[in-house]
């Protein structure tokens, strides 16, 4: 079984894969469609992957969760390890996301539909359309 933390940013993910042997592999992902699918394909029916729900989380699952392993989203909330660590880099939160998830540790987060995720970006990007649609026309209106 392999287990896979990512600590997902706007960019970037960090990840750390804990394998069958319990060696340890970090590395670093684009947020890019063509970066998850290619890190998608090397995912198998023994493979975990775990990330906090972050802005980019939900994207990232509806890419991954079409290929084999299992995909969760963890509740930032609860997952007091991270919040609590002394030591905080992108690194070790990825990391103990994978071990939390190895113990069955993770308090998983609700994941909408492919439809549902779909409507709340379409209305995310109308509320941030109307919060900045008078800075817009004035900003426009000078020129």
């Amino acid at each position: 079984m392999r287990f896979i933390g990512l600590d997902v940013h706007q960019k970037y993910a960090e990840g750390c894969e804990i394998g069958p042997d319990k060696q340890k592999r970090r590395f670093r992902i684009a947020n890019t469609r063509e970066s998850w699918e290619e890190f998608a394909k090397t995912l198998d029916p023994e493979t975990r992957v775990v990330m906090e729900a972050t802005s980019n989380a939900f994207w990232i699952h509806d890419i991954l969760s079409d290929y084999p392993g299992q995909v969760v989203v963890a509740n930032p909330l609860k997952t007091r390890a991270i919040a609590e660590a002394r030591v905080k880099t992108d690194a070790l939160d990825a990391q103990i996301l994978a071990q939390l998830l190895a113990a069955d540790f993770i308090p998983e987060s609700w994941v909408p539909n492919k439809e549902e995720y779909q409507l709340r970006v379409l209305l995310n990007h109308r509320i941030l359309l109307r919060k900045y649609e008078p800075c817009l026309k004035t900003r426009f209106m000078r020129h």
